[in-house]
């Protein structure tokens, strides 16, 4: 690491104390349609339609055949360049894990809000590369905190919003999902827990980089989802674990991955950036970098981008 990198500091969140004042959500729509367009602004693999979505390339989360899937992998594969089927089950899983997961989470870090991702309540289009590209609810549901109303959706009242994350998008989705490919592609259980974990952790790591939440709120988010889930993912553990980082007055929390991607055996690709295969001084040095590139200004808040310099 340089030299005007030598006070970077990384701390694991689950060592830090972080409050035990219940999270509070003050600012946020009235509507689940709202919620989801203001997430959607997170970034590109945010967006998840309240409905709507149709079409004969449209594809029931609950109904996809053996066929879909392969195709869908051999797309992956055949992007990066690899005809490696473990590789290119890897990076399917981990493409389609994070566009279910991404808008969830966003929903739940900017207004404390679950929409429902169950595969039995989603929808999907595949591009030509393999990953989902458009997303949306069959029915409109969202799981809320007592006294939380969405007037255009079926509002589930519910007191542990970390719970109905489990149920909806562990239990009710990428658990069934991640075991079938398990099955059918011998992927082992290590590879298979940390390629779910690390797109969960990644997802929330992105969300804390591109909204204007507090870093404290989105930590005591994963740090709890994680440490329930420790049986179903290892994500406090062997798949990676979320981590604080500060540099002068940058500060943020970040996914740190347990196991590899597999991207290294793609021809004419390295190791990434964050691969726990790296030394630590080059582990150091990207994350240092990566938090001092993050932008700040034009920050999505629980009302929108905004621009918080002007």
């Amino acid at each position: 690491m340089s030299d005007a990198r030598s006070e970077f500091t990384i701390v694991p969140v689950a060592e830090m104390s972080l409050g035990e004042t219940p999270l509070d959500w003050p600012d946020r729509p009235d509507t689940l349609a709202g919620t989801l367009e203001i997430a959607g602004q997170i970034g590109e693999r945010f967006p998840l339609l309240h409905s709507g979505l149709a079409g004969p390339d449209v594809l029931a989360a609950d109904n996809l055949t053996d066929a879909d899937i392969a195709r869908g992998i051999a797309d992956r594969g055949r992007d990066v360049g690899s005809d490696e089927d473990r590789v290119a089950s890897v990076l399917f899983l981990q493409t389609y894990v994070y566009r279910v997961a991404a808008p969830m989470l966003a929903a739940w870090v900017l207004h404390g809000r679950i929409p429902d991702v169950s595969a039995s309540n989603f929808v999907l289009r595949f591009n030509d590369i393999g990953r989902p590209q458009d997303v949306a609810m069959k029915t409109p549901r969202v799981y809320a905190l007592p006294g939380d109303i969405t007037r255009d959706a079926e509002t589930v009242t519910v007191t542990d919003l970390t719970d109905a994350a489990i149920r909806v998008l562990l239990d009710g989705h990428l658990l069934p999902m991640t075991e079938r490919l398990r099955q059918s592609r011998k992927m082992g259980l290590p590879l298979a827990r940390g390629s779910v974990a690390s797109q969960i952790g990644m997802a929330l790591t992105f969300i804390d980089a591109q909204s204007a939440v507090p870093w404290q709120t989105t930590a005591r988010i994963a740090v709890e989802f994680f440490e329930r889930t420790a049986d179903l993912i290892a994500g406090q553990g062997r798949s990676g674990d979320m981590h604080y980082k500060q540099l002068g007055d940058r500060e943020g929390v970040t996914f740190r991955r347990g196991t590899c991607c597999l991207v290294y055996r793609v021809p004419g690709k390295g190791y990434c950036g964050g691969c726990p295969l790296r030394s630590k001084p080059e582990l150091l040095d990207t994350w240092s970098t990566r938090l001092l590139a993050r932008p700040t200004d034009n920050l999505v808040t629980p009302h929108g981008r905004c621009d918080l310099e002007s």
